[in-house]
């Protein structure tokens, strides 16, 4: 699998990392402060990623990407073939025909959205007409190759250097929900700086396109950017503010077991 899927999906894959990720955004973040750079990510949300999954898409990808047509029928007659009862409060409805979606939990279900998510990572990546974030040629000699799009699983992020690339972008997205069943949710898409400056353009460009993307992010907000459970600050109030949420949690999960095992005791 690792030589089917772009090296853009860190998600589910052997020897690929969750935290490269975010150590790559934590670079990017750090250079884009630097030089001032007006470059800005896109934290984008698939709405229900697995359960929009159609069954005639996933079969095509399968197929492209070289797996036997053996394998495509079985996966496809243990998905899409199957009756499934519905628990509403306790009671469990007649059967229904599973039509679409890949099973929560399945230990296969994370490969298999890898295959029919990957033309939307490559269509980005490969795009000749987006920019994505370029670094300055004091970083290394030679320049490292633009970013433009990282994902663990269905959550991306998208880097866009100019208003042209988010053009590029909706196209891309246009052609990638047509074809697939996805639907991306622009509604709790989040937009941010990296830099932390403020972006008074792109935010006013960003709200006036049809997919409103209304969520903000910079070192004006309160809380510190979360991706992938990892708190990212541009100031020390937004770093106290992460770090106090994180004591809290932990607090609240010592208090947590110290009442388990206090509960076993008095029951024992």
């Amino acid at each position: 699998m690792n030589d089917l899927i772009s090296p853009q999906q860190m998600g589910f894959m052997p020897s690929r990392f969750i935290g490269e990720n975010g150590k790559t955004l934590q670079a990017v973040m750090s250079i884009a402060e630097h030089t001032s750079s007006n470059a800005i990510g896109l934290l984008i949300d698939q709405e229900k990623a697995y359960d929009r999954i159609h069954p005639t898409y996933l079969a095509q990808m399968m197929t492209k990407f070289g797996i036997p047509s053996q394998i495509i029928s079985s996966l496809c007659t243990l998905f899409f073939n199957t009756k499934i009862h519905i628990n509403i409060n306790g009671h469990l409805s007649t059967p229904v025909l599973q039509q679409r979606g890949l099973g929560q939990g399945d230990p296969i279900s994370p490969l298999l959205f890898n295959i029919v998510f990957d033309p939307f990572l490559r269509s980005v990546q490969q795009a000749t007409d987006f920019q994505g974030f370029t670094f300055p040629e004091s970083i290394a000699e030679p320049s490292p190759e633009p970013l433009k799009i990282m994902a663990y699983a269905d959550d991306t992020l998208v880097f866009l250097q100019t208003h042209q690339d988010f053009v590029c972008l909706e196209r891309l997205i246009t052609q990638y929900t047509l074809a697939s069943n996805a639907k991306l949710n622009f509604a709790e898409t989040l937009a941010f700086s990296f830099s932390g400056k403020t972006s008074r353009y792109l935010t006013r460009y960003l709200n006036s396109r049809e997919t409103l993307i209304t969520s903000w992010h910079d070192r004006h907000s309160p809380n510190a950017l979360t991706y992938l459970g990892y708190p990212l600050y541009f100031n020390a109030s937004q770093k106290n503010l992460a770090i106090d949420l994180l004591i809290q949690k932990y607090n609240m999960d010592v208090i947590f077991i110290l009442n388990v095992i206090y509960q076993s005791k008095t029951e024992s």
